[in-house]
């Protein structure tokens, strides 16, 4: 079993909030920390935090899966008994 990046979207769009917090970032820094800047920024910063736990719990479900998983070497070893 691979980990495939094609059956993970949630990866992708964890860097894509990354994108969109360092852009904030840096369109805080351009207005001086303007009221609607500080906004924009909460809100990148928790849709980052919530897909962070997003493509942990991903992680981690695969991981999970894993060992459930039989190996290619077992197959064979299965194959060769029938």
């Amino acid at each position: 079993m691979k980990f495939k990046l094609s059956e993970h979207p949630s990866i992708f769009m964890f860097l894509i909030s990354l994108v969109i917090l360092g852009t904030t970032i840096f369109l805080n820094v351009m207005y001086e920390w303007k009221i609607y800047s500080i906004v924009g920024l909460v809100l990148s910063g928790i849709a980052s935090l919530v897909l962070l736990f997003s493509v942990c719990l991903d992680i981690y479900h695969y991981l999970k899966k894993k060992p459930e998983q039989p190996t290619y070497q077992a197959k064979e070893d299965e194959s060769e008994r029938d």
